[in-house]
């Protein structure tokens, strides 16, 4: 072990060797993780997940900010950059120009949404 030795712009301040120091501090770290008990880092991290799960209500993924909506692929934006960003699913019926009826999907494609949405017209009529 080296020995310490003094500042030059503080005489009374005593430095000591960096890589004693870190290592020895990285070491006091890893053995105070290891004496913990692992069960007390799960209970919050479960409770997490089962509200995070409860939020999926069958889709791949929801945003932080607006849990009704899911992440999507948007179209590309001049810079020619394709992201995902929370986003709703629209779809529309009309007849002669006429907007007959609408509602709103949190899911990504069209294919699974067309059958409910045609069952929800026929109920309303």
């Amino acid at each position: 072990m080296r020995s310490s030795r003094k500042s030059h712009i503080w005489p009374n301040i005593t430095l000591l060797p960096t890589k004693i120091s870190q290592s020895s501090t990285i070491v006091k770290l890893k053995l105070a993780y290891t004496s913990l008990p692992r069960c007390t880092f799960f209970p919050p991290r479960k409770q997490k997940y089962e509200e995070a799960n409860e939020l999926f209500d069958g889709r791949n993924s929801f945003s932080k900010t607006d849990t009704d909506a899911t992440f999507m692929c948007m179209k590309e934006d001049p810079m020619k950059n394709r992201e995902l960003k929370p986003g709703y699913n629209l779809q529309v019926a009309s007849s002669n120009q006429y907007v007959i009826d609408f509602d709103i999907f949190p899911n990504p494609t069209d294919t699974r949404t067309l059958i409910p949405f045609l069952d929800s017209i026929q109920t309303q009529s």
